[in-house]
This record gives C-alpha cells, sequence and structure tokens, in this order.
C-alpha cells in the first residue's frame, strides 16, 4: 500500500465523498470505495442492508442541489499499534448540510443531517483496490442520525404586534 493515508484522514475523505457527491455516478463510486460488499450496518439502532443504505443516500443527494460535510470530535482506535494506518475503529460526528431543490423566499432550503458514526475499517481481499493498491473498507458501520431543518433568518426584524398578540390584546392580557 504506497501512498496510504491514516485512518481518520481515509475515513473523512471517504464518507465526505459520498455526502458531497455531485451525481449519481459519483456517489456510486464513493459507495464502493468506501464500503465492503458485505458491509453490516446500523442505523438508528436498526439493521439496514448495504443497498437500503444506498438507496437512503441516493434519494438524499437527489433532493439536494448541493452538500456539504463539517467533522467534528473524530477518533481513532488501531486494531493493531504496530500497524495503525492498517485497520481499526473510525469514530465521529459530522453535520452535513444540504441545500434542497425548492426555495424558501430568495434562498434554497437547508436540511442539516447531525450523524454520529462508528465505522470498522479493515482490509477487504474481495473490494477492488484503488490506484495505490488500497484495499481497506468499511465492513461495519453504526450511525446515529437526525434531520433538522435549517432556521429560516429573516433579513429584517419583525413588526410588534403583527398580529401574534392580537387574541391576547382583545383578553386585554400582554
Amino acid at each position: 500500500m504506497s501512498d496510504s493515508c491514516d485512518l481518520t484522514t481515509w475515513a473523512q475523505r471517504h464518507i465526505s465523498a459520498i455526502y458531497e457527491a455531485q451525481s449519481e455516478d459519483d456517489l456510486h463510486n464513493a459507495f464502493e470505495a468506501a464500503f465492503s460488499p458485505s458491509l453490516e450496518t446500523f442505523v438508528n439502532h436498526e439493521q439496514m442492508s448495504r443497498e437500503s443504505i444506498k438507496d437512503d443516500m441516493v434519494q438524499r443527494r437527489a433532493a439536494a442541489i448541493s452538500s456539504s460535510v463539517k467533522w467534528e470530535n473524530v477518533m481513532v482506535v488501531p486494531k493493531n499499534p504496530e500497524k495503525p494506518d492498517e485497520a481499526g475503529i473510525v469514530a465521529g460526528f459530522l453535520i452535513i448540510t444540504r441545500s434542497l431543490r425548492f426555495r424558501i423566499r430568495v434562498s434554497h432550503a437547508q436540511l442539516l443531517t447531525t450523524l454520529t458514526i462508528n465505522a470498522k475499517i479493515e482490509q477487504d481481499a474481495t473490494a477492488v483496490a484503488d490506484e495505490h493498491g488500497d484495499r481497506r473498507r468499511i465492513v461495519h458501520l453504526f450511525m446515529t442520525m437526525e434531520d433538522k431543518r435549517a432556521p429560516i433568518h429573516f433579513p429584517h426584524q419583525r413588526l410588534a404586534n403583527s398580529g401574534e398578540n392580537d387574541d391576547a390584546d382583545a383578553d386585554g392580557q400582554t
């Protein structure tokens, strides 16, 4: 494995490539480069097949015009401290910001996906090696995820008594 990177960098590059894919083909290629054919996946503590997780990622990508990934609090536990870049567990927290196809006022609506991952990475003899001979793949993936709409920021402060307190004012209460 010449020109290989450490496990943290490998995981961040490969997972980010999936979520930031510009096309379905890009996502497919990134998915195959990251995940073992025998991937075992749990999302929010429910087991999902490899194809189900891929279909979910394709649907999420199709709904967005662009995505960005921000990583935080990443840690790695190597399987063998003598060879820390070959296999191990990478865990981390990330936020995926997707700009959706529809607009709210003048800008695209955004969806924030908060995601914690715990990925077991191993050398996979069944995987096609990349141009550097790298056969590392994620063989087990545990994810906890939550989607939230990004808050809408109005450019102007709302006027006092814009209709929110009309009922309270009628009752004499403030």
